[in-house]
């Protein structure tokens, strides 16, 4: 599969389930808790990247109000999800070639 489109994809994964999360709220207070405890597992696949963005969403948050900083954190943490998961397809692409010989 094309870099980019895997670069796409992983974007869109965040953002997605970020939107779900949003729209939980109005249908339950229960999933909207589930999906609020499941959501540290994309800052955890986007390490380092998350600590940067928790960073420069607690300075925002002192300049500006949270209907500006929440959605700047939300697509710095997928745009590090990105990458990781491109990076990691490249190596795990790479080894399989070294293994493959």
């Amino acid at each position: 599969m094309n870099k980019k489109r895997i670069f796409l994809i992983a974007f869109m994964v965040p953002i997605i389930y970020g939107i779900i999360w949003f729209l939980s709220l109005y249908v339950s207070t229960e999933l909207n808790h589930f999906f609020y405890e499941k959501h540290i597992v994309f800052l955890y696949l986007a390490l380092p990247w998350s600590f940067f963005t928790i960073e420069v969403g607690a300075i925002c948050s002192t300049y500006t109000n949270s209907y500006i900083c929440n959605p700047l954190s939300i697509l710095l943490i997928s745009i590090g999800f990105a990458i990781n998961v491109v990076v990691s397809t490249i190596i795990l692409g790479g080894l399989g070639k070294i293994f493959k010989r």
